[in-house]
């Protein structure tokens, strides 16, 4: 966690992959606890790809829902973060770890879009604009 203090804007992601039983949920749970009381409530973006796996996350929703994606992506969909004055643009600037739970479920069309979403949004090229 104290990484997150001394590298601002560098990105990244993070994979945890194990079998099922192993406490990955555990996990996910203890660090958006951990980062939530550091930087506050809304410093991280919890999603998960089916709406069953955002309930076993505090305060998570579904990926489409948090980003604004439609339910069929292509290599052109971007999430619609242009308008100043929407609630999910607002957010978006406060986020530090976007944490997505069964991310293999989704289609790699919606993960690029949120990718270069990011990177336009935060007006950074490095992975994930910048954000871990």
């Amino acid at each position: 966690m104290q990484n997150l203090h001394g590298m601002p804007n560098k990105g990244g992601v993070i994979v945890i992959d194990a079998p099922r039983g192993c406490g990955k949920t555990f996990l996910a749970n203890v660090v958006l606890a951990k980062v939530r009381l550091m930087y506050g409530f809304d410093s991280v973006c919890a999603s998960a790809a089916t709406g069953i796996a955002s309930l076993l996350l505090p305060h998570a929703t579904t990926t489409h829902k948090a980003y604004g994606l439609p339910l069929e992506c292509d290599e052109t969909t971007r999430c619609p973060f242009s308008d100043r004055k929407t609630k999910l643009y607002q957010l978006m600037q406060n986020y530090r770890i976007h944490w997505a739970d069964e991310c293999s479920m989704l289609n790699r069309h919606c993960y690029n879009a949120i990718e270069f979403t990011l990177q336009d949004f935060f007006s950074n090229k490095k992975l994930t604009g910048g954000t871990l």
